[in-house]
Protein backbone atom coordinates (compact mmCIF):
# COMPACT_ATOMS: atom_id res chain seq x y z
CA UNK A 1 0.00 0.00 0.00
CA UNK A 2 2.82 2.82 0.53
CA UNK A 3 4.61 1.82 -2.27
CA UNK A 4 1.49 2.58 -4.13
CA UNK A 5 0.93 5.49 -2.14
CA UNK A 6 3.86 6.97 -3.52
CA UNK A 7 3.84 6.25 -6.91
CA UNK A 8 0.85 8.82 -7.20
CA UNK A 9 0.72 11.70 -8.67
CA UNK A 10 -1.48 13.70 -6.61
CA UNK A 11 1.20 15.39 -3.65
CA UNK A 12 -1.94 15.52 -1.29
CA UNK A 13 -1.87 11.55 -1.37
CA UNK A 14 2.28 11.51 -0.66
CA UNK A 15 1.46 14.58 1.75
CA UNK A 16 -1.37 12.78 3.79
CA UNK A 17 -1.49 9.39 3.91
CA UNK A 18 2.45 8.13 3.39
CA UNK A 19 4.24 9.38 6.30
CA UNK A 20 1.25 8.33 8.94
CA UNK A 21 1.41 4.72 7.05
CA UNK A 22 5.28 4.58 7.22
CA UNK A 23 5.03 5.33 10.64
CA UNK A 24 2.27 2.71 11.48
CA UNK A 25 4.91 0.24 9.49
CA UNK A 26 7.68 0.93 11.96
CA UNK A 27 5.55 1.30 15.51
CA UNK A 28 3.74 -1.64 15.24
CA UNK A 29 6.50 -4.10 13.67
CA UNK A 30 4.88 -5.15 10.75
CA UNK A 31 7.05 -8.09 9.16
CA UNK A 32 9.20 -6.00 6.04
CA UNK A 33 10.87 -7.86 3.76
CA UNK A 34 14.82 -6.88 2.93
CA UNK A 35 14.23 -5.95 -0.52
CA UNK A 36 10.97 -3.98 0.63
CA UNK A 37 13.23 -0.81 1.39
CA UNK A 38 15.07 -0.51 -1.53
CA UNK A 39 11.70 -0.12 -3.85
CA UNK A 40 10.58 2.27 -1.54
CA UNK A 41 14.30 4.28 -2.21
CA UNK A 42 13.29 3.88 -5.91
CA UNK A 43 10.21 5.88 -5.16
CA UNK A 44 12.30 8.97 -4.20
CA UNK A 45 11.49 12.23 -5.53
CA UNK A 46 12.76 15.87 -5.46
CA UNK A 47 9.71 17.38 -4.99
CA UNK A 48 8.54 14.97 -2.81
CA UNK A 49 10.58 14.30 -0.06
CA UNK A 50 8.00 14.82 2.91
CA UNK A 51 5.98 11.81 1.37
CA UNK A 52 8.46 9.31 4.04
CA UNK A 53 11.56 9.83 5.77
CA UNK A 54 14.17 8.66 2.54
CA UNK A 55 17.31 9.03 4.78
CA UNK A 56 15.36 6.68 7.46
CA UNK A 57 14.33 4.12 4.80
CA UNK A 58 17.89 4.35 3.72
CA UNK A 59 19.25 3.46 6.81
CA UNK A 60 16.94 0.73 6.94
CA UNK A 61 18.11 -1.01 4.31
CA UNK A 62 21.70 -0.79 5.05
CA UNK A 63 20.78 -2.53 8.11
CA UNK A 64 19.09 -5.22 6.47
CA UNK A 65 20.69 -8.60 4.88
CA UNK A 66 20.32 -7.64 1.09
CA UNK A 67 22.43 -5.03 -0.10
CA UNK A 68 20.07 -2.57 -1.97
CA UNK A 69 20.70 -1.12 -5.42
CA UNK A 70 23.66 1.47 -5.67
CA UNK A 71 21.62 3.50 -7.99
CA UNK A 72 18.47 3.29 -5.76
CA UNK A 73 20.98 4.69 -3.05
CA UNK A 74 22.25 7.54 -5.51
CA UNK A 75 18.45 7.82 -6.36
CA UNK A 76 16.98 8.80 -2.85
CA UNK A 77 20.98 10.56 -1.53
CA UNK A 78 20.60 13.14 -4.63
CA UNK A 79 16.83 13.94 -3.73
CA UNK A 80 17.84 15.12 -0.35
CA UNK A 81 19.21 18.11 -2.41
CA UNK A 82 19.62 20.73 -1.40
CA UNK A 83 21.38 19.45 1.72
CA UNK A 84 19.95 21.55 4.21
CA UNK A 85 18.28 18.67 6.60
CA UNK A 86 21.42 17.81 8.67
CA UNK A 87 19.66 15.18 10.47
CA UNK A 88 18.60 13.40 7.08
CA UNK A 89 21.91 13.92 5.68
CA UNK A 90 23.72 12.43 8.83
CA UNK A 91 21.82 9.06 8.68
CA UNK A 92 21.95 9.04 4.77
CA UNK A 93 25.86 9.63 5.09
CA UNK A 94 26.02 7.15 7.66
CA UNK A 95 23.86 4.83 5.61
CA UNK A 96 26.25 5.26 2.86
CA UNK A 97 29.21 4.40 5.18
CA UNK A 98 27.28 1.06 5.83
CA UNK A 99 26.78 -0.23 2.87
CA UNK A 100 30.49 0.66 1.02
CA UNK A 101 31.85 -1.84 4.26
CA UNK A 102 29.10 -4.46 3.61
CA UNK A 103 29.88 -4.49 0.37
CA UNK A 104 33.65 -4.50 0.52
CA UNK A 105 33.38 -7.30 3.32
CA UNK A 106 30.87 -9.10 0.77
CA UNK A 107 31.82 -10.09 -2.95
CA UNK A 108 32.28 -6.54 -4.34
CA UNK A 109 29.49 -6.54 -6.41
CA UNK A 110 27.93 -3.46 -5.61
CA UNK A 111 29.92 0.25 -5.07
CA UNK A 112 28.32 3.33 -3.41
CA UNK A 113 30.29 5.78 -4.41
CA UNK A 114 29.57 8.91 -3.75
CA UNK A 115 30.68 11.62 -6.56
CA UNK A 116 33.13 14.40 -5.21
CA UNK A 117 30.72 17.08 -6.58
CA UNK A 118 27.95 15.77 -4.71
CA UNK A 119 30.28 15.68 -1.58
CA UNK A 120 31.41 19.40 -2.19
CA UNK A 121 27.88 20.30 -1.96
CA UNK A 122 26.48 18.40 1.09
CA UNK A 123 29.41 19.50 2.99
CA UNK A 124 28.78 23.12 1.82
CA UNK A 125 25.46 23.26 3.21
CA UNK A 126 26.95 21.89 6.33
CA UNK A 127 29.38 24.44 6.68
CA UNK A 128 26.90 27.44 6.21
CA UNK A 129 25.23 25.78 9.38
CA UNK A 130 27.92 24.72 11.38
CA UNK A 131 27.68 21.13 11.33
CA UNK A 132 31.27 19.68 11.49
CA UNK A 133 29.77 16.26 12.31
CA UNK A 134 28.85 15.86 8.77
CA UNK A 135 31.99 17.36 7.78
CA UNK A 136 33.70 14.44 9.39
CA UNK A 137 31.38 11.90 7.69
CA UNK A 138 32.34 13.15 4.23
CA UNK A 139 36.20 12.59 5.18
CA UNK A 140 34.95 9.50 6.02
CA UNK A 141 33.78 8.69 2.87
CA UNK A 142 37.07 10.40 1.33
CA UNK A 143 39.00 8.03 3.07
CA UNK A 144 37.37 4.93 2.31
CA UNK A 145 37.61 5.52 -1.52
CA UNK A 146 40.70 7.42 -1.71
CA UNK A 147 39.38 10.31 -3.15
CA UNK A 148 41.56 13.36 -3.50
CA UNK A 149 40.19 16.36 -1.28
CA UNK A 150 39.58 19.16 -2.89
CA UNK A 151 40.00 23.05 -1.87
CA UNK A 152 36.54 22.99 -0.80
CA UNK A 153 36.44 20.27 1.69
CA UNK A 154 39.17 22.10 3.71
CA UNK A 155 37.33 24.86 3.14
CA UNK A 156 34.09 23.66 4.00
CA UNK A 157 35.63 21.52 7.24
CA UNK A 158 37.15 24.79 8.70
CA UNK A 159 34.12 26.75 7.92
CA UNK A 160 32.09 24.02 10.16
CA UNK A 161 34.63 24.07 12.81
CA UNK A 162 35.09 27.56 13.28
CA UNK A 163 31.28 28.86 13.53
CA UNK A 164 31.03 26.45 16.67
CA UNK A 165 33.43 27.26 19.09
CA UNK A 166 32.43 24.27 21.02
CA UNK A 167 34.23 22.21 18.47
CA UNK A 168 37.93 24.28 18.70
CA UNK A 169 39.32 21.51 20.85
CA UNK A 170 38.93 18.83 18.44
CA UNK A 171 39.77 21.19 15.51
CA UNK A 172 43.04 21.40 16.98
Amino acid sequence: LLSALLGQKFVEIGSTFCRPLYRMIIEKEFHVSDGYWEHILWQSRFNRQEDVPYAEILQRAANSKRLPDPLAVHNALSNLYPFTNMEAMSTALRAVLQLQQKAAAGDGEYDYMVDVGTLEMIGTAAATQGNAEIQLLIWDIVNMFGYEPSEGMYENTATAFAMDPSTYKEAF
